[in-house]
């Protein structure tokens, strides 16, 4: 973005800032990537993005919330909002 002139440097490290002080968590454990790959093969699912989302709902035991119509048939706990794919 920076690179292309959309926005200048100081709003960058300004988004980098706000977006690092986000209360989010990283599940990156080697059981939370086999759990990926289960999903895409027991699912039929061909990205390896979605298949990710799928994991980690399940991981996670939350709901799913999605505009993706294939993500939407996967799980019984998932929510439109919105159509695409």
């Amino acid at each position: 973005m920076v690179r292309h002139a959309v926005i200048d440097k100081h709003v960058a490290e300004k988004a980098l800032r706000a977006m690092t002080a986000l209360p989010i968590t990283i599940h990156e454990e080697d059981l939370f990537h086999r759990r990926a790959l289960d999903a895409a093969v027991r699912l039929n699912v061909k990205s390896a993005y979605d298949a990710h989302y799928l994991a980690l709902v399940e991981y996670l035991e939350c709901d799913l919330w999605t505009a993706d119509k294939r993500l939407y048939n996967f799980r019984p706990q998932t929510h439109a909002v919105g159509t695409s794919g």
